[in-house]
C-alpha cells in the first residue's frame, strides 16, 4: 500500500509518501522467520528555478519488523533506519537533460545488539543526455540496503551503476549498448559479490503501439563463497506491445 500528498506553493513544492509492505511465505515450514513487514515515510522539499532545474532535500524513514529471528543464528533483523538526499532534478520536458541525481547518507539500526548498524554513502541517478537529436546517454545508479538472513549479516548493501548509449540509425530503427556493474556487500560478514553486464538490444518500431525487438546479455559473476563465479550469456527476441 502507497499513500502520497503533494502541494505547491509558487517556486516551493511539498510532497510525502508514505508506503507499507508484507511480504509473507506461505507454505514454507520456515516462513515464520523469513516474513516481514517493511514502513517506509518520505518527505521531500523542492525549490524549482526554472521548468527544468530544481534542487531538492529528501528525509526518510525505514522501519522493518520481523515476524521471529532468523533460524541460522537466532538474531532478530527487525531494524529502524533513516536516509538524507540532497540533489537536483531536471524534470522530463528538457531538450537536452531529463531526470535527476541525488547523493545522501543512509543508516540502518538492527535491534539486536549483535548485528552492527548498516551506514552508506547514497548515490541515486536516473539521467538522459540528449547528445544529437539521435544520440542520447543515459546514466543510472542506485544505492540500497536490502533483507538477509546471512548468518552474522545485518544487511545486504546493493550498489548498481550504468551507462548506455541508445542512437536512432533511421527513424523506426534504434540500436542501444551499455554496461552495468553491481555489487552485494553483506554488512557483519565476509561474503561479498559482484557482476558486470554488457548489453546490446535493436529495436524496430513498427507504430505507436508495437515494435520488434532483439537483445543479447553476456554476464559476469564473481563471489567471495566458493564454487559461486559463473558467467552466462543470453538471447532474447520478441514484439513489445504498449497502450
Amino acid at each position: 500500500m502507497i499513500l502520497a500528498a503533494n502541494h505547491r506553493f509558487n517556486r516551493l513544492s511539498l510532497s510525502l509518501r508514505g508506503g507499507l509492505r508484507e511480504t509473507t511465505y506461505d507454505g514454507d515450514p520456515f516462513a515464520a522467520a523469513r516474513n516481514f513487514t517493511h514502513r517506509k515515510l518520505t518527505g521531500r522539499a523542492a525549490w524549482a528555478f526554472r521548468p527544468t532545474l530544481a534542487a531538492f532535500a529528501e528525509v526518510g524513514y525505514d522501519g522493518r519488523d520481523r515476524e521471529r529471528p532468523t533460524l541460522d543464528d537466532g538474531l532478530s533483523r527487525s531494524s529502524d533506519g533513516e536516509r538524507v538526499r540532497l540533489g537536483l532534478s531536471f524534470g522530463q520536458t528538457g531538450e537536452v537533460l531529463r531526470g535527476e541525481a541525488s547523493l545522501g547518507y543512509g543508516r540502518q539500526r538492527p535491534d539486536a545488539a549483535e548485528l552492527p548498524d548498516v551506514e552508506i554513502f547514497l548515490v541515486d541517478a536516473n539521467l538522459a543526455w540528449r547528445i544529437t537529436p539521435l544520440t542520447s546517454l543515459l546514466l543510472t545508479a542506485e544505492t540500497s540496503i536490502d533483507e538477509t538472513s546471512l548468518s552474522g549479516a545485518s544487511a545486504s548493501v546493493s550498489r548498481r551503476i550504468g551507462l548506455a548509449v541508445r542512437h536512432a540509425f533511421r527513424r523506426h530503427l534504434i540500436g542501444e549498448a551499455g554496461v552495468t556493474y553491481a555489487s552485494q556487500e553483506y554488512v557483519g560478514s565476509s561474503l561479498d559479490e559482484h557482476e558486470v553486464e554488457l548489453r546490446g538490444r535493436a529495436e524496430y518500431v513498427v507504430n505507436r503501439y508495437w515494435a520488434f525487438f532483439s537483445e543479447a546479455r553476456h554476464n559476469w559473476f564473481r563471489s567471495t563463497a566458493p564454487d559461486r563465479d559463473y558467467e552466462a550469456t543470453s538471447l532474447r527476441a520478441g514484439v513489445r506491445l504498449r497502450n
